[in-house]
């Protein structure tokens, strides 16, 4: 019908298999979200286990008294090893007549591995040192008549605060620095001196290790976008496979497949087959016993069970069946009085056949032992 033919789709979508193919793939979606949000995680911590401090900078406090200025600065965890370094000292120097006669001056770094025992006041033994370097500095030169105009221009600036009469020096002290693998490998504190013949005066001194990525470092520092799409990508899928393959094993374990028992063998050689019951045999009516009503004066007919009837001998006397045949069970018909009554028997004979739900064997039997009684009695 077309309206079967319409509906034939939404039962298809409702059917119990398209269901289950619903829960599957919302089941599949929920998961690969969750996947994708681990993925997500473990990727930003990658980054930030892989990717070290790009610029470490520690404040440096120059001791004066005694000999030339130094001081010491904590490193801490900042810096791994394998990884290359350039290190840069910065100092803000004034510009007093004392510093530009002192003209060019050293700077002094010294790199102190973590096992160092060696008291901070006191420069550390040639063991404790991991990496050293003395780089020359001097402030810019100019001319009085420069100097002079320069001061001028910038005199308004001056008194608002917004400039002083002072210089930064950014000096290179290594360049490509790289520690070994380990612990022990990777400083954890620094010395800073600077070395003059005369006293130099100093606002403020740094240090500052900047990294030199190279490789995977460099593409995942300097194009961070495409570095996190194609890392968490990269991890969702593997991700992916080991659940998928995790699934498979587990799947193994709670849903074993049904083994095949096998047949045990008779004594005999042969497998034993046993028969099914015979559900289509029914009663057959005329083996059924029946009884039917005669006359009023004579016992009913019985129809018995049959059974296997031997072979009639003819011994000539001339009482044998005029057929051949011989009717078990059946009474032999005694002759009545009157013809009235043997015809109201035999109408009552007939409607009991009539009502008697009996197969056509029976009623032709009846009706044979019926003409014989007839016959002898007319004879």
């Amino acid at each position: 019908m077309p309206q079967d033919i319409a509906l034939a789709p939404f039962r298809i979508a409702a059917s119990k298999p398209a269901r289950r193919a619903y829960v599957g793939t919302v089941l599949f979606f929920l998961a690969g979200l969750l996947l994708l949000g681990l993925a997500v995680v473990a990727y930003v911590l990658f980054y930030y286990n892989f990717i070290p401090q790009v610029g470490l900078e520690r404040v440096v406090h120059l001791q004066f008294g005694s000999g030339n200025p130094y001081g010491f600065a904590s490193l801490g965890e900042g810096l791994i090893s394998q990884q290359a370094y350039d290190v840069y000292v910065h100092l803000d120097l004034p510009r007093s007549p004392p510093n530009l006669e002192a003209g060019n001056f050293m700077l002094s770094l010294t790199l102190i591995s973590p096992e160092s025992i060696t008291p901070p006041a006191t420069a550390p033994s040639e063991t404790d040192v991991l990496a050293h370097s003395r780089r020359s500095a001097i402030l810019t030169y100019a001319s009085p008549l420069v100097d002079t105009v320069n001061k001028v221009a910038a005199v308004p600036f001056f008194l608002l605060g917004f400039r002083k009469e002072a210089e930064k020096l950014d000096v290179r002290m290594m360049e490509g620095l790289q520690f070994a693998r380990g612990w022990r490998n990777v400083p954890r504190s620094l010395r800073l001196e600077v070395q003059a013949d005369k006293m130099i005066q100093v606002y403020s001194a740094r240090v500052r290790f900047v990294a030199r990525f190279v490789g995977l470092r460099w593409i995942m520092y300097n194009h961070r976008i495409i570095s996190f799409l194609s890392g968490t990508t990269l991890f969702w899928l593997v991700e992916l496979s080991f659940s998928a393959i995790a699934w498979l094993i587990l799947s193994q374990y709670i849903t074993p497949g049904a083994q095949p028992q096998p047949i045990k063998p008779e004594p005999g050689g042969g497998a034993t087959i046993k028969p099914e019951p015979d559900t289509d045999s029914q009663t057959d009516l005329s083996d059924t016993p029946r009884k039917f009503p005669t006359f009023s004066r004579h016992s009913p007919l019985q129809y018995p069970m049959p059974r296997s009837t031997p072979a009639v001998e003819h011994d000539g006397t001339g009482d044998e069946d005029e057929e051949g045949e011989d009717f078990e069970g059946a009474p032999v018909a005694e002759e009545a009085d009157d013809e009235e009554e043997y015809e109201a028997g035999m109408s009552s004979v007939g409607a009991a056949l009539g009502s008697q739900p009996t197969d056509s064997g029976v009623g032709t039997s009846l009706s044979e032992a019926a003409g014989r009684a007839l016959h002898r009695r007319r004879g």
